[in-house]
């Protein structure tokens, strides 16, 4: 695992796009971890202009109103990039592994079919030394349902990546109580440490 014991998932980024992308945007902010990235003019997702996303969550806009650019930005800006889907031969999928081969950045695949372990995400993560996680996939309306386990996937991964007194912080903030680590997060916390 890591010896670095300097490093840490820093920021998540992703295109602004229904289903995977906002998602993964909603689940760090939930683990208190940073978010931004790069969505086209106008902030536009297959509902139409969503311009609160920009201030919600830190995205910036392109010149262009076009999804590659913002795509291939998002790629280029981020350490890693975790890509969900149902169907990994759509448009938007085929656009980021070309982005991802053309800038030489690793990526892990989760298929939401036959997903892989959380631990296996997150050993991904931390052997990659990405501190600029770009989240990307399908969008709602090809893949119904992809937002809801999207977000619960990754505040899993999350909860394994940000520091214990901060999650133990958020809990106290949120419910009033810090609640004991369950045991396989502390065993993997301390394999990373």
């Amino acid at each position: 695992m890591l010896q670095d014991r300097e490093w840490t998932l820093e920021k998540v980024v992703s295109g602004g796009q229904t289903g995977a992308d906002q998602a993964g945007l909603r689940a760090a902010r939930t683990m208190g971890i940073a978010t931004g990235g790069w969505v086209p003019f106008g902030c536009v997702t297959e509902e139409g202009p969503n311009p609160a996303l920009a201030a919600q969550f830190g995205l910036k806009e392109m010149e262009s109103d076009k999804y590659p650019p913002r795509t291939e930005a998002n790629v280029r800006d981020s350490d890693g990039t975790m890509r969900f889907a149902a169907n990994f031969n759509t448009a938007g999928e085929r656009c980021t592994l070309k982005a991802l081969k053309w800038f030489d950045k690793p990526y892990f695949d989760v298929d939401v079919k036959k997903p892989p372990t959380i631990e296996g995400a997150v050993t991904w993560i931390v052997n990659n030394k990405v501190k600029v996680l770009n989240i990307a996939g399908n969008r709602e309306s090809t893949n119904p349902g992809i937002g809801s386990f999207v977000e619960q996937y990754l505040a899993c991964v999350f909860a394994y990546l940000i520091p214990v007194e901060r999650m133990q912080k958020m809990c106290v903030e949120r419910l009033g109580q810090s609640p004991p680590l369950p045991k396989p997060l502390c065993l993997m916390r301390r394999a990373m440490q």
